[in-house]
């Protein structure tokens, strides 16, 4: 949950188990499907695989979360539709969770791997 459009209704995003990430936006009486796009990870069902990423300023939120097969990071922007900032490849597969440390360019992604590491991903220089 996140302010991703910044268009002041609540807005939840959620990645479906084949792959899809859905953006939906939370009306009074109903949610309301706003984007969506295939290929990203679905990751275990109690992991936390997906993170927001706050702004420095007043910008909206972007998504942290890992692509179909978990071999990268990528970050994704929810305003207007879905569109990929970066993407950053894992040292191996993404598969304990995302938090992220921080906010705008200054923040830090750590990303649970599949061999027990995590990898840091800072957002400004997209490395591991």
């Amino acid at each position: 949950m996140a302010d991703f459009t910044r268009s002041g209704a609540p807005q939840a995003a959620t990645v479906r188990g084949d792959g899809v990430l859905q953006l939906w936006t939370l009306g009074p009486d109903a949610l309301t499907l706003a984007a969506e796009a295939s290929g990203y990870g679905a990751g275990a069902a109690d992991a936390d695989i997906a993170a927001p990423v706050e702004p420095e300023g007043d910008g909206p939120a972007e998504l942290a979360l890992p692509i179909a097969g978990g071999q990268a990071l990528a970050l994704v922007s929810l305003k207007g539709g879905v569109s990929e900032r970066l993407r950053a490849a894992l040292p191996a597969p993404a598969e304990h969770g995302v938090a992220v440390l921080g906010r705008g360019a200054g923040a830090r992604i750590l990303v649970g791997l599949a061999d027990g590491r995590v990898a840091v991903v800072a957002p400004e220089g997209a490395r591991p």
